[in-house]
Order: structure tokens, then C-alpha cells, then sequence
């Protein structure tokens, strides 16, 4: 699948999700990623004896609380509701959501392509990475002018850099260059990849892990499709494949139209 029908279909299966979808997974997973943070909080200070900055507030606490209420944000499950910001009013929690579950979904529905190298396939990608970047220009300027505090948030996570932060992107970064090293569909196209990108997204910026995991998990599916194999048991070297389609044809496209009418009416359902 092309980049522009990954992005899509992650982004309406995270809208999925956050509508009541995989609530109980959404749910188990934002709580592992705050045990993580935790212990890890526990880790550095106990070797840093309290002297290593974990987060803006300082202290184990104060990294654990972050971890689990998304640093400025109080969460809560709401009748199948994912996430909602507590104070706001129905609507515009509902526009949170999708905002959320856009920007999740698209970043989730895009990473595992990291390891593309042929040359063909990277000039596809660097246009899959321009639809990513103007999908989430689109989803911060929806923000602004609704006021659904998307970027406040987003600016929180960055302005407060712990050590949860910081493992998350090392994380992220280690699966991107063991993705280039084992080649294209390969190790960032595994369930060990999947997990492991998605606890560094719940220890980075916690409010996006749910939807994060559902645009990836929609790519590796969507992949199965392709004629060349993906190795979803990495490191095991058998192949997942169908051979039922290509990328850039047929069965694309109607992967891609049918994915934004998807977000359409679950955007609508949502909102109202």
C-alpha cells in the first residue's frame, strides 16, 4: 500500500478506536505505559539518588503523574468514549478525540515504512511523510481555532522532558535503525516492533498511545495483502503474505477511498 492509504486507514481505524472500538485494549495499554514510566522514574532515581531531573516537577511523582494523566490532561472512559479532557464540554471533547485519533493513527498508520531504502520507494515515502506533516498542520490549525488544547498538550510532553521522554524516543529512533539495517517489511514490520513503538509513544506522549497502536496495527495488516511478504514473526524469517494486491493498485485505491469515507462518517458520529 502506498504511504497516502496507510496514513488514511490508520487514521480511521485510531477514529475506530475512539469511538468505543478496543476500549479495554486502549485502556491496557495507556496503563502499561504508565507502569513503565514509573519504573523507569524508580530506576534513575535510585542510580541518580534523586539529582537527575526526571520531568519538569522533578521526582518519581511527578514523572508517574505525567505518564498516567498526560501531563496537562485529566482522562476518563465515558460510554465508549476513548479519551475525553476533563472541564470540556461534550462537543468539544468529542473534537479532541478525533483530533487525537487523527494525529495518532496517521504518525502510526506512516512509522513502519521507516525502513524503506530502494529509491522508487523512498520518493513515495518522502510524499507519504509531506501528506503526514500537512495532516498534522491541518489537525494543530483545527485546534487553534476550535481551542481543544491538542497543542497545549503537545507542547506540555516537550517543554516537560524526563526521563519517560527521553527512553521513548530512544526507543522509537532503535526500531527506525534496526528497520534500515533488516530491510523493507522487515523488522519494523513485526509485533515486536508494534509493541515496542508503541510503549515508547505511551512513555512520550501517553494521550496518543491507543490510536497510535491502531494505525500501526492497521499497516501490518494492510500489508498482508501485498504481494511481498512482511516478517510479522521477526525474528523468525517466514513471511506474511496474501499476494492479492500491489502498491499504487487497484485495490489500493479503494483501500484509500474507502478509509476517508471511514473517517467522514466516524468523524460525524462522533461530533455529530
Amino acid at each position: 500500500m502506498t504511504g497516502k492509504t496507510h496514513i488514511a486507514a490508520g487514521a480511521a481505524t485510531a477514529l475506530w478506536v475512539a469511538g468505543g472500538g478496543l476500549w479495554s485494549l486502549g485502556a491496557l495499554l495507556t496503563q502499561l505505559g504508565a507502569s513503565i514510566g514509573t519504573a523507569l522514574a524508580g530506576i534513575a532515581a535510585a542510580v541518580t539518588g534523586g539529582a537527575f531531573p526526571l520531568s519538569s516537577g522533578g521526582g518519581a511523582a511527578s514523572l508517574a503523574g505525567a505518564a498516567t494523566s498526560g501531563t496537562m490532561s485529566a482522562f476518563a472512559a465515558n460510554s465508549g468514549q476513548a479519551f475525553v479532557l476533563a472541564g470540556q464540554s461534550t462537543a468539544l471533547a468529542a473534537v479532541t478525540v478525533c483530533l487525537l485519533a487523527i494525529l495518532g493513527g496517521a504518525i502510526g498508520g506512516l512509522l513502519p515504512d521507516a525502513d524503506v531504502s530502494s529509491s522508487q520507494a523512498s520518493k513515495e515515502l518522502r510524499r507519504g511523510w509531506a501528506i503526514l506533516a500537512m495532516s498534522v498542520a491541518i489537525v494543530l490549525a483545527i485546534d487553534h481555532f476550535v481551542r481543544t488544547q491538542v497543542a497545549a498538550q503537545l507542547w506540555a510532553a516537550i517543554s516537560s522532558v524526563g526521563m519517560s521522554q527521553v527512553a521513548g524516543v530512544a526507543i522509537l529512533v532503535a526500531v527506525c535503525a534496526c528497520g534500515r539495517v533488516s530491510g523493507h517489511r522487515g523488522f519494523t514490520h513485526s509485533i515486536v516492533a508494534l509493541c515496542l513503538c508503541t510503549v515508547a509513544v505511551s512513555l512520550v506522549f501517553s494521550p496518543l498511545c491507543s490510536y497510535f497502536f491502531a494505525g500501526y496495527l492497521s499497516h501490518l495488516v494492510l500489508d498482508v495483502l501485498n504481494q511481498q511478504g512482511e516478517r510479522l514473526l521477526w525474528p523468525l524469517h517466514a513471511e506474511a503474505r496474501l499476494g492479492i494486491c500491489k502498491s499504487g493498485g487497484i485495490v489500493d485505491t479503494v483501500v484509500l477511498i474507502l478509509s476517508i469515507c471511514a473517517i467522514a462518517l466516524q468523524v460525524r458520529a462522533m461530533v455529530g
